[in-house]
């Protein structure tokens, strides 16, 4: 029996997705360590500012960049779903990707409060 293969297109996503969870694993286990290592068990909120300045940590803004990876993989493999479904012309898919999109911005806008 044929085992069934995907197409090459979600097999990117899919690539999109799973290096999404495994680089951003690695960085935050990599913070984990660096503070371990440097005995700072400090940890301060941060910003998306706070990345570039040296006043944070460092084991803090390589925890922060991995999070924010966790954070926006799911929006990436949308958006490479609904780049294959553009190519596909597959408006109903594109539609239902469309309103996942929307609704994941409203959540990162509006969750600044």
């Amino acid at each position: 029996m044929r085992e069934h293969q995907p197409d090459p297109a979600h097999r990117i996503v899919a690539l999109v997705l799973q290096g999404g969870f495994v680089i951003g694993g690695c960085l935050l286990a990599l913070g984990v360590v660096l503070g371990l290592v440097t005995g700072d068990a400090s940890a301060p909120a941060l910003r998306l500012g706070d990345l570039l300045r040296d006043s944070a940590p460092l084991h803090s803004r390589v925890e922060m960049v991995g999070v924010a990876i966790f954070a926006t993989t799911p929006a990436v493999g949308v958006l490479a779903l609904l780049a294959v479904w553009l190519k596909g012309r597959d408006w109903r898919a594109m539609g239902i990707a469309i309103t996942v999109l929307i609704i994941l911005s409203a959540g990162m806008i509006l969750g600044h409060g």
